[in-house]
């Protein structure tokens, strides 16, 4: 790959992927504060959380561009200070109040683990590595079978009898830290957006439950988050596929045109813009946008038309009164009724008092 080739796919995907992990992860724990969290700070809730996203996913860039370890201490340290943060402003109420301090561990460490797991997976590092012919949809139905191979394993076949000169044994592994996070299995670009797409979806659609119908505030928030994540995930698929395109041909030494880069990214976008808006015109419950307030465009009925005092309903205009109302059933015979009527001051008429 040429300079200017590599030059280019760095400016686009090493910019882009990045922020768009930052909007999908980001969106995801903004939408559970906004949803669960009922302090009195819920603004410096989300900034802090804001930031510690935008953190994290720049320290799994340390660790995937220069070191696991130099990473590990910017991490450790975010950790730390994010703790802090978490347990002077939020804490559990009720029976579960002792378990605070574990379940803001677990919550930070869950965000930093797919923050770092879909910077790695949507990220440009290297061409060389972790290449695969399967497809996006291929892997993830392999993996499917291997999870069921796991509840069903074959039945081992009878071994050889051993041999009488053994082969000899390999040295024992030298201890290594940060082995778990160098050790990278071949995996298709994109594969976490899909998992992480599972975990999200279920809590945008149940978490939107918890949200009160009359507060349309919070309503809009959540929805706008929804947007946000949505752009930001059909991004990554988008950005991961163009990854997955320049291994496959960089493995046989054919070099893909910026043109085509382009193109790709351009198409992508206008496909990705075009779901949303066709997802946003879909008709939803309680909805908390109408596209177009004032219709330009209505039918109307000419003022010279009059209501048929013989008509059913109360369709059209009385006149002297400005509203819409019919005649009623009984018009015409009530009015002539003797000693039924009342007069506009409030007495029967026609009758004795």
């Amino acid at each position: 790959m040429n300079s200017l080739q590599r030059s280019v796919a760095e400016i686009v995907l090493a910019v882009i992927a990045p922020a768009l992990v930052m909007a999908v992860v980001g969106s995801v724990t903004l939408f559970l504060s906004a949803v669960f969290y009922h302090g009195e700070y819920p603004v410096r809730l989300a900034v802090i959380l804001s930031l510690f996203t935008f953190a994290s996913v720049l320290i799994s860039r340390i660790a995937i561009s220069e070191s696991p370890g130099y990473a590990m201490g910017y991490g450790l340290a975010l950790g730390g200070v994010m703790l802090l943060a978490m347990t002077r402003f939020v804490q559990l109420s009720g029976p579960m109040a002792a378990f605070s301090m574990p379940i803001n561990v677990l919550l930070i460490g869950t965000a930093w683990f797919f923050a770092h797991k879909l910077t790695w997976d949507g990220t440009f590092v290297d061409l060389s590595r972790d290449v695969t012919a399967k497809g996006l949809l291929d892997n993830v139905g392999g993996r499917w079978k291997r999870l069921a191979s796991l509840a069903n394993p074959p039945v081992p076949e009878p071994s050889a009898a051993p041999s009488a000169n053994p082969a000899p044994s390999a040295p024992p592994p030298t201890f290594d830290p940060f082995a778990w996070l160098r050790k990278r299995r071949a995996n298709t670009p994109g594969l976490w957006v899909i998992y992480f797409a599972l975990l999200a979806l279920p809590l945008f659609g149940l978490g939107q439950g918890f949200i009160p119908a009359s507060d349309q505030t919070m309503r809009r928030f959540a929805f706008l988050l929804f947007v946000v994540y949505l752009i930001g995930s059909l991004g990554l698929l988008m950005t991961t596929s163009l990854i997955g395109l320049m291994r496959y041909l960089n493995k046989r030494a054919i070099e893909l045109p910026n043109s085509i880069m382009l193109s790709w990214l351009g198409l992508g976008s206008a496909a990705g813009a075009a779901i949303v808006l066709a997802a946003w015109l879909l008709p939803r419950p309680a909805a908390e946008w109408s596209i177009i307030p004032d219709i330009p465009l209505s039918f109307v009925t000419p003022e010279s038309t009059k209501p048929n005092s013989w008509s059913v309903g109360n369709d059209g205009k009385q006149e002297g009164s400005g509203r819409a109302s019919g005649p009623s059933p009984d018009r015409g015979t009530s009015s002539s009724a003797s000693g039924q009527g009342r007069s506009p001051g409030g007495s029967q008429s026609g009758g004795s008092q």
